[in-house]
């Protein structure tokens, strides 16, 4: 697939008129998650979170509010199971008006309200599903079976979306589809790649797995509602990316409503961050946030992410205030940026001068940050953009005067009583500021981060420096570009 078409069908997908959505679930004592309200707002939405977060709970739920009718669900079923002494409600979009769907399960019985659904909903679980058709293919009437069942084609569309998931070259297929006691209906599969012809039976899972979901997605009706679990299993990182490029396909081509569930970072970095809904659990409470960006959804689950650039300061004290002041208007720029020591102002202004900007900064910002009292001092002659921290004055300066105007909030910020603290600042008292900062935190016993934290807390707190705070940043964003 080429990547311009990609790009198209994932458009298509957010951009969609769909006939049937699911645009909320409302969770009331599910088992293991508690209350809860999850909205869905495009034509394919992720769950994702750390192993036992409660994704695949969450994902049965919403399959349970969606089965067809009650009959559907045994009182012995797996998904009943899950479901036992919860009440789940849905909010729906039925050919253009807003419906409703509800579903309780007790000791006794499935009710639902009302008791049909229109919807079409079909469920992949590839590991247990898989596990029971490779089963299937070992019994021995099987063969018996193949031959029984007839078989199709696979079209040259068919083969170039298989070749671009799996990352081999199909060159013909044969389909299958034979009845099966618990699933209805599994396919099985024979290839010819040119160099070897085999079946089913042969494939490795990851190829497996891709030819089973092209398989649902080739039979899916249109205007039917998807949920994966985990469509990741068993595929490298580079065929789960390929694997969503074509689920958007048969999404936006059968307006096809997709949730699932993954904790993949290459399923996830093909999903705008407004349609992931990430599932945490903390002490035994279940949260489920939309992330406004990456990091806020990679980062929990261990994924390291790449910094857009570097921000020069001139020294320690300057990297622990600007972690102090971003963090209070943006934090998701700490994220985004290291921020690194230059050791002097001198040295910003070299390394501004110096590092190459055509080569870099396609892949990597480069940002000085000079201290306050820098400012209308520094030429703007330099190949990257620069800003200032807060005030005219140096950083432990400012900080300084915040520490001897507000003692006893200070104490209580760093959990000391209030005598330490005034020993320690008299005892400090005419000492140069730079080193002062340095020495607090020892006569205290705080770090140092601890201390400029609660020092900038206390300065900030004054309204005529929260507004010179907030103006510094104003400056530094624009300096930036960022938005």
């Amino acid at each position: 697939m080429r990547m311009a078409r990609a790009k198209d069908h994932w458009r298509h997908v957010y951009e969609n008129s769909y006939r049937y959505k699911v645009t909320s679930i409302e969770l009331n004592e599910l088992r293991g998650i508690g209350k809860g309200t999850i909205s869905f707002s495009g034509g394919i939405t992720a769950l994702c979170g750390l192993n036992g977060a409660g994704k695949t709970t969450i994902l049965r739920a919403i399959l349970g509010v969606l089965s067809k009718d009650p009959d559907e669900l045994g009182l012995d079923d797996e998904i009943v199971n899950r479901l036992r002494g919860s009440n789940i409600s849905a909010s729906l979009f039925i050919d253009g008006k807003e419906s409703g769907r509800t579903i309780a399960v007790s000791e006794e019985n499935v009710s639902m309200e009302p008791q049909n659904s229109p919807i079409e909903t079909v469920w992949i679980e590839l590991f247990h599903q898989i596990s029971q058709i490779l089963d299937f293919y070992k019994q021995a009437n099987f063969a018996d079976l193949l031959e029984a069942s007839g078989y199709r084609e696979a079209d040259n569309e068919e083969l170039e979306d298989l070749s671009y998931i799996v990352g081999r070259h199909y060159e013909s297929g044969e389909i299958y589809e034979i009845e099966h006691p618990q699933l209805d209906y599994v396919p099985y599969f024979t290839v010819s790649t040119g160099s070897a012809d085999y079946g089913a039976e042969d494939m490795g899972m990851g190829e497996f797995a891709a030819f089973y979901i092209m398989w649902h997605l080739r039979r899916i009706l249109k205007d039917s509602i998807l949920l994966i679990e985990e469509p990741e299993t068993f595929l490298a990182p580079k065929s789960q990316s390929a694997l969503l490029d074509i689920v958007a396909k048969f999404s936006a081509k059968k307006r096809i409503w997709v949730i699932f569930t993954t904790h993949s970072p290459a399923i996830l970095n093909r999903i705008p961050p407004e349609h992931i809904r990430f599932v945490a659990r903390a002490a035994g409470d279940v949260r489920i946030s939309t992330p406004s960006k990456q990091t806020d959804f990679l980062l929990p689950l261990g994924v390291p992410v790449s910094k857009k650039g570097v921000i020069l300061v001139e020294d320690k004290a300057a990297e622990q205030l600007t972690r102090c002041w971003l963090g209070l208007f943006r934090p998701s720029l700490i994220q985004d940026y290291d921020i690194v020591w230059a050791g002097s102002t001198t040295s910003i202004q070299r390394l501004l001068k110096d590092i190459p900007f055509i080569k870099l900064s396609n892949w990597l910002e480069i940002i000085g940050l000079f201290d306050g009292d820098q400012r209308g001092k520094i030429q703007d002659d330099y190949k990257w953009p620069f800003s200032f921290l807060p005030t005219s004055e140096a950083p432990e300066h400012f900080l300084m005067k915040a520490a001897y105007s507000s003692q006893e909030r200070l104490a209580d910020l760093l959990g000391r009583d209030v005598d330490s603290i005034s020993r320690a600042l008299s005892l400090l008292d005419g000492v140069n500021h730079h080193d002062w900062l340095t020495i607090l935190p020892d006569y205290v016993a705080v770090s140092f981060e601890q201390c400029v934290s609660a020092l900038f807390t206390i300065w900030a707190s004054e309204p005529t420096s929260l507004t010179m705070a907030e103006e510094a940043f104003e400056q530094f964003v624009q300096a930036i570009g960022a938005p």
